[in-house]
This record gives structure tokens, C-alpha cells and sequence, in this order.
């Protein structure tokens, strides 16, 4: 759901995330390598920009965007 409801992601990636479909325990995005990399890449600015609080420890959207850096940095092969 916090995919859907970014508004940092580029146009791409956006309609990409419309392409997702619902197995029993999640959802399942099926993306090339250089599609996760454009993720990771908006991921990891946005961690930059709203990932952490004044004591630069994680914050609860940084602990999310952290998640979603390593799960996009996956392969299947």
C-alpha cells in the first residue's frame, strides 16, 4: 500500500506498481533489473530526504523505504 500511496516515484514506476497482483500472504511485482533499479534509486532519495529524524535514527517511513531498498535489490535467479 505505501507503493501506492507515494507520490516521489517516477512516472515508470508508478504504472509499473499498477501491474502488481494479490497471492495469500502479499502481493507479487514482477519487474526487470533495471526496473528495480529505478526503484532503488527513488527508494534511496527518498531515504535521504525523509528517512530519518533529528537524531538521524531511522523513522518509521526510513525503516519501510530500508525494506523496500533490500526487497527490490532481490533476484529470482
Amino acid at each position: 500500500m505505501y507503493l501506492k500511496n507515494t507520490s516521489f516515484l517516477p512516472e515508470d514506476c508508478v504504472r509499473t506498481i499498477e501491474g502488481f497482483r494479490a497471492v495469500e500472504d502479499g502481493y507479487v511485482l514482477n519487474v526487470t533489473d533495471e526496473t528495480a533499479e529505478r526503484f532503488r534509486d527513488a527508494f534511496t532519495a527518498r531515504l535521504a530526504k525523509a528517512g530519518f529524524d533529528a537524531s538521524y535514527n531511522l523513522s518509521s517511513e526510513g525503516k519501510v523505504l530500508e525494506d523496500l531498498i533490500n526487497r527490490f535489490g532481490l533476484t529470482s535467479s
